[in-house]
């Protein structure tokens, strides 16, 4: 179902918020997920779900070590729990820091990967969110 494989971290919404899973087998009616808390459950593609898109910067490159283990990426977390505005002003301020700084702090290619980067996923998120309000 568009794309869904194991592996894939979701979002599932409840009576009483969301939760987060991780997909452990896909089925042609529904699939299998085992939930941030430890729990495993079966879903259908017709439960209010939505896949939470990886980091293409994490998935290219080596994860830097003062990122630490956690096992969700930090933009992931802001597009899933912040509100449209608060939203919009992390990325603002993300974007102005590294915009700011060009030059000055590490290298100059870096840094307009970051900021490409951040640019990218903002974008990208907004178009998921234009999309899902259209249907």
């Amino acid at each position: 179902m568009d794309g869904l494989k194991i592996g894939n971290t979701i979002k599932v919404n409840t009576k009483n918020g969301y939760m987060i899973a991780k997909v452990l087998d896909t089925y042609n009616d529904g699939f299998v997920v085992t939930t941030d808390e430890g729990d495993n459950c079966w879903l259908s593609y017709e439960t209010d779900w939505e896949k939470i898109p990886s980091s293409k910067k994490l998935e290219n490159k080596k994860r830097p070590k003062h990122y630490g283990d956690a096992e969700f990426d930090l933009i992931d977390y802001w597009c899933t729990r912040y509100s449209k505005e608060e939203l919009r002003g992390a990325f603002k301020s993300q974007l102005s820091k590294y915009t700011d700084r060009l030059g000055y702090k590490d290298d100059e290619i870096d840094e307009l990967d970051k900021i490409i980067d951040y640019t990218t996923r903002y974008r990208d998120h907004l178009k998921k969110v234009a999309e899902t309000n259209e249907k």
